[in-house]
């Protein structure tokens, strides 16, 4: 619409109401979490009533990041609340939804972290979408739209696929052995193996120079049998 100014004035001492973004957390954190707090009951009654509580940490600044726990009681419930949630209003924009059972405590999931990663299957319970990003999520390949992540963390029924995919303890690389396989790959600068606290996790740094370097590695790990034994 066009506008023509008159006059500008100013006031002495104005406050000038604004939010700084910056490294979570910063001030808008409360105001996701009031967010969080406020809009839990209704997407429970208007969406998916089998929502128990739901956690947007401040450190994926609220619609990157979404933790959800849920009374399951058929197969596949995981997704179709992923997908619900996905569909409503502003939530279009969350980037990532994982989804838990109603016996873990959203506000400590590092406590229960090691369990779910060894019962967690990728092939089967990581699901990647299209669909609408927020504006300023300069990750994708075109403005306001690319990828989104569902990782189903419930416990699997009968029927579902992975219901006996459970990693065991001699499945799980030593420490001693993947130091001796990392050598052999001149990429990799630098490794974390996080399985002295329990969690079957391998953080890399990684010397990138040139266009797909890190999917061509991962599949030469995955080739080498290096991720699970």
């Amino acid at each position: 619409p066009r506008f023509h100014i008159t006059c500008i004035t100013h006031r002495k001492e104005a406050i000038y109401p604004a939010t700084i973004v910056g490294i979570p957390p910063m001030e808008d954190a409360w105001i996701g979490k009031a967010t969080e707090r406020i809009f839990l009951a209704p997407m429970r009654t208007a969406i998916a009533l089998e929502i128990l509580d739901m956690v947007m940490p401040s450190e994926g600044v609220f619609h990157n990041i979404v933790l959800v726990k849920i009374k399951k009681s058929y197969p596949g419930q995981g997704q179709k609340v992923m997908n619900a949630l996905w569909g409503a209003g502003q939530m279009m924009f969350t980037k990532t939804i994982l989804i838990f059972d109603e016996n873990i405590d959203l506000n400590n999931p590092l406590k229960h972290l090691g369990n779910l990663l060894n019962k967690i299957n990728p092939e089967q319970d990581l699901s990647i979408f299209q669909g609408p990003l927020d504006v300023l999520d300069h990750a994708g390949n075109k403005p306001s739209f690319g990828g989104k992540l569902g990782i189903d963390l419930t416990s699997k029924f009968i029927d579902e696929p992975g219901y006996t995919s459970s990693l065991s303890d001699n499945e799980i690389p030593a420490l001693e052995d993947v130091q001796n396989k990392l050598r052999s790959f001149n990429d990799i600068i630098d490794f974390n193996y996080l399985i002295n606290l329990g969690l079957p996790i391998l953080l890399l740094s990684v010397h990138k120079n040139q266009k797909k370097q890190i999917s061509s590695l991962f599949h030469e790990l995955c080739n080498n049998q290096f991720l699970v034994e």
